[in-house]
């Protein structure tokens, strides 16, 4: 899963976990480079600077969801991001084929 969160206050915060009806468990992952491999490492938290955003991309850090229900595109998923200091936040997403653009924030 790929977002961007913006954090609008003056006070730093970090997602620390994200929880969805649509799949077993949701793992905040690294994709880590050495040399020409690449490899993924799970993520304690995100930070999420005050006054800037954190990212979840396709090229960095990203979101993964283990045993979703079945999906296709066009289709939404709910996910619950939780955060260090900020309540929680309730967001859906779309649901992109393989081959498709990512959609623009």
């Amino acid at each position: 899963v790929y977002l961007r969160i913006h954090d609008g206050g003056g006070t730093a915060d970090a997602l620390e976990s994200v929880t969805t009806p649509d799949a077993a468990s949701a793992q905040l992952h690294a994709e880590v480079r050495q040399g020409a491999a690449e490899s993924m490492q799970a993520l304690a938290d995100l930070p999420v600077p005050a006054h800037g955003q954190a990212v979840l991309s396709v090229d960095g850090d990203h979101l993964m969801l283990t045993d979703p229900r079945p999906l296709r595109a066009g289709d939404r998923i709910t996910l619950v991001l939780h955060f260090a200091v900020a309540a929680p936040l309730t967001v859906t997403v779309p649901v992109i084929g393989l081959l498709d653009p990512a959609p623009q924030p």
